[in-house]
């Protein structure tokens, strides 16, 4: 039995879509699997997708829970401080989305595997054959960073459409409107947004994404630029609709064949099984 918990209510508009790719998976699986919130249970496995919403572990004892990592540790604004390290070492074992966060964690000692957001045929839920009306959308906080981007994506006559703290439908109604959805990297590390990637590829939409030092999707031939040539790829791209479909379909088929969820999920359970 499996229980994909959210610690905090606030949390699910933003890791809704990866409760469901995880629940649709270990369903397929032969898994008894729930979703819950502020809820863990005694005789299942608990996901926890926001564990670093957890103030104090004490919270988790008795319990086997398995957070589920979707945070940039290599950005010096998410700390694993001493608490938050307390937590990690008391779960059965934790799965971690990156590999370059792999890195930050192996020091530590912690029993970490390797589970990146994959796709699942029932997460592909957007209308296809929306009109096509935004030629750029953007959606996610905005930093400093970023704005320098969409600022000179407004001034070059795009019609460009920003989405702060928009979630579920409203957001979906608008990544179908676009043309082009624009990934930027939030912080200076560069990570690449695979949690938010996986999402839009599962669904077939063109995305052009800020490059990455390390990009695990690289395989797929996503559009990427590097950070100063963005607006000029972006320009680009909206010129030509037959690329643009290209890129969609081509990521999408290859997204498919080789990030299943539940082909991923499959040594990650064994190795938890294997642990006892």
């Amino acid at each position: 039995m499996f229980n994909i918990c959210f610690a905090s209510r606030e949390s699910v508009p933003y890791f809704a879509e990866v409760a469901r790719l995880l629940q649709y998976s270990l369903d397929d699986l032969g898994h008894s699997c729930r979703v819950s919130v502020g809820e863990v249970a005694h005789g299942a496995v608990n996901i926890l997708l926001d564990y670093h919403k957890i103030r104090n572990g004490e919270v988790l004892y008795g319990y086997r829970y398995v957070p589920f990592q979707l945070e940039q540790l290599a950005d010096a604004a998410f700390s694993l401080h001493e608490e938050r390290l307390e937590l990690l070492r008391n779960a059965f074992c934790i799965w971690e989305y990156s590999a370059v966060n792999m890195a930050h964690l192996q020091p530590y000692g912690l029993p970490v595997l390797h589970l990146p957001v994959g796709w699942h045929p029932r997460l592909d839920m957007l209308d296809h054959d929306a009109p096509k009306d935004i030629d750029v959308l953007f959606y996610g906080f905005v930093n400093e960073r970023r704005k320098r981007v969409l600022d000179a994506l407004a001034n070059a006559d795009v019609n460009l459409r920003v989405l702060q703290g928009v979630f579920g439908r409203e957001r979906d109604a608008c990544i179908e409107r676009a043309k082009l959805v624009l990934n930027l990297h939030y912080y200076e590390t560069g990570i690449l947004e695979t949690v938010r990637l996986s999402y839009l590829l599962n669904n077939g939409v063109c995305v052009l994404t800020e490059q990455a030092p390390d990009n695990p999707l690289a395989r797929l031939g996503l559009a990427t630029a590097p950070f100063g040539k963005l607006v000029p790829a972006c320009l680009r791209l909206l010129e030509k609709d037959d690329a643009r479909r290209e890129i969609a379909s081509r990521n999408s088929r290859r997204f498919a064949r080789e990030w299943d969820m539940r082909r991923l999920l499959r040594p990650v359970l064994a190795a938890m099984a294997a642990r006892g």
